[in-house]
């Protein structure tokens, strides 16, 4: 029977053979709350917010513009809105809190889910889904200006 080669472990197991999880997406998690309760401060209180370089160079959106009124419209609740304004922010913003949801599932049910799924992640090209849907949401923004 052959063994693990092809799936090794993401870490090293230590002497006991337990290996640790990784446990970034708390820190995500945490980010990504900190970024929306800052933007909806920021867009309560009509505080000034830097301009995008790439808009304020070139006159054209950039993929990400409109991504911190998507996430001011979120944490006030108003989904269809913050999918307007920015439908990429909205579905890293989703992501993040499923990803969040399973590693909070895997510490409670002492699982490997997020550890298998951050495998799978890696083995089918995450990276260049990620960059065509980065392409397609910039055609959107570029159709529908924030």
């Amino acid at each position: 029977m052959k063994t693990g080669l092809r799936n090794p472990p993401l870490e090293p197991a230590d002497d006991s053979g337990h290996v640790p999880q990784n446990r970034s997406y708390f820190w995500w998690f945490l980010a990504l709350i900190v970024a929306a309760a800052g933007a909806r401060i920021a867009v309560q209180w009509n505080t000034p917010m830097p301009a995008c370089g790439f808009r304020t160079l070139t006159t054209v959106p950039c993929p990400f513009c409109g991504g911190t009124r998507a996430l001011s419209a979120a944490a006030g609740f108003d989904w269809l809105l913050a999918i307007q304004f920015n439908p990429l922010v909205m579905l890293a913003a989703v992501l993040i809190v499923i990803w969040s949801m399973l590693g909070l599932a895997d510490l409670l049910l002492k699982g490997s889910l997020v550890t298998r799924l951050n495998g799978w992640l890696a083995r089918h090209h995450f990276w260049w889904t990620a960059a065509g849907l980065t392409l397609v949401n910039w055609g959107y923004l570029l159709l529908n200006p924030p």
